[in-house]
C-alpha cells in the first residue's frame, strides 16, 4: 500500500498540467498513464490554445520551450456559405500579442512531460490500467493490474479524457448523448500562405474551421453528420477540394 497526496489519473495535457501546478504550491502528485513512456510525443493532432492558455503554461515555465513550435493565430475570420457579410476578430484590437495558439498534441506533451521529469515532487507511471477505484475508510483507493497495487489518495483527479474510470466508481453514473456528428481532420496547403489567420466557415452540411499550422499549412476541422463526414473522407483529393 503506498499513501501519497494527490492521484491523478491521465497524463495527457490536462493532468500533467494540473501536477505542475500543484508542484508549485509544493504539493506531491502520483501521475497515472495508461499509454507506453513517449508514446504520446509523436502525436500531430493540431491543439488550439488560448491566450488564457499561454500564460498558465508561461507561469509553469514551459512555454519558452514551445515558443518556437507553436503558430499564432492574430486574426479569426468568420463567415457563411452563400451569405453576405463577415466577422474579423483581431489581437491589435484586445492588445493581446495573439488571440490564440496552434500547436502539435505531440510537441505540447514533451514540453509537459520534460517539467514533470524534473520537478521533485511529482511521479508518474507508465503502462498502469486502473481495475478498480473503492472508498475504504472515507479515501478513495485505486487498484491496479489484478488488484495486486493499490494506492490510497484524500484526493483523486480523474483526467483521462473520458475513458472508463468514472464507471469503476461505485454510485457514479456516466450519461452520455450522440449528437451523431463527427470531425474530419486534415492538413491542406493553401496556394496563399496562412499569415497567421484562423477562418471559421459555416455552411449547411457543418462547420468548418482552418488553423494555421507551420507557415504553409493549415489544420483542418470539418464537423458534420456522421453519413456526410464519412463519405467526404472517401473521396479523392480533387473531389475533396472542390467541396
Amino acid at each position: 500500500m503506498k499513501n501519497l497526496e494527490y492521484v491523478i489519473v491521465g497524463a495527457g495535457p490536462v493532468g500533467l498540467v494540473f501536477s505542475l501546478l500543484l508542484a508549485k504550491q509544493n504539493q506531491h502528485s502520483h501521475l497515472l498513464e495508461s499509454r507506453r513512456k513517449n508514446d504520446s510525443h509523436s502525436d500531430k493532432r493540431a491543439l488550439a490554445l488560448s491566450y488564457g492558455t499561454k500564460l498558465i503554461l508561461e507561469n509553469l515555465g514551459i512555454w519558452e520551450s514551445l515558443k518556437n513550435k507553436v503558430s499564432e493565430i492574430k486574426d479569426i475570420h468568420t463567415s457563411q456559405k452563400n451569405s453576405f457579410g463577415r466577422t474579423l476578430l483581431s489581437a491589435s484590437q484586445y492588445n493581446l500579442p495573439a488571440l490564440g495558439y496552434v500547436v502539435s498534441y505531440g510537441d505540447l506533451s514533451k514540453a509537459l512531460e520534460e517539467a514533470v521529469n524534473q520537478s521533485s515532487n511529482i511521479k508518474i507511471t507508465y503502462e498502469f490500467e486502473v481495475s478498480a477505484i473503492k472508498n475504504e475508510k472515507g479515501r478513495p483507493t485505486l487498484y491496479g493490474g489484478n488488484e495486486d497495487f493499490s494506492i490510497k489518495t484524500p484526493l483523486l483527479v480523474l483526467a483521462d479524457g473520458g475513458k472508463n474510470s468514472t464507471e469503476l466508481i461505485k454510485g457514479l453514473k456516466k450519461k452520455e448523448t450522440s449528437y451523431n456528428h463527427t470531425a474530419l481532420v486534415t492538413k491542406v496547403t493553401p496556394e496563399i500562405p496562412p499569415n497567421k489567420i484562423a477562418y471559421e466557415r459555416f455552411t449547411s452540411m457543418g462547420p468548418i474551421a482552418l488553423l494555421p499550422n507551420g507557415l504553409k499549412e493549415f489544420s483542418l476541422v470539418w464537423t458534420g453528420k456522421d453519413e456526410d463526414i464519412q463519405e467526404l473522407a472517401k473521396k479523392s483529393k480533387k473531389l475533396f477540394l472542390e467541396k
